[in-house]
């Protein structure tokens, strides 16, 4: 179960992603997601260069790869 657009989806294996989107995914009994969801930020816009207007991606260290010690 999941909830798209704030709805309840039980349908969210079937969802196609796109650019930006937020997904929460929860499990547990507490059905009170809303705490959870506004914890949820958009800064993926800012590593994709897609907000400008934020400014720019912070800087990243180490982006090691494979059998790094990074």
């Amino acid at each position: 179960m999941g909830y798209m657009y704030n709805r309840q989806n039980e349908q969210l294996g079937n969802y196609e992603f796109e650019d930006l989107d937020k997904i929460l995914i929860t499990y547990g009994a507490d059905t009170d997601v809303s705490a959870q969801i506004s914890s949820i930020t958009d800064d993926a816009c800012l590593y994709s260069e897609k907000c400008p207007e934020r400014g720019s991606p912070p800087t990243e260290n180490c982006v090691g790869g494979f059998r790094t010690d990074c």
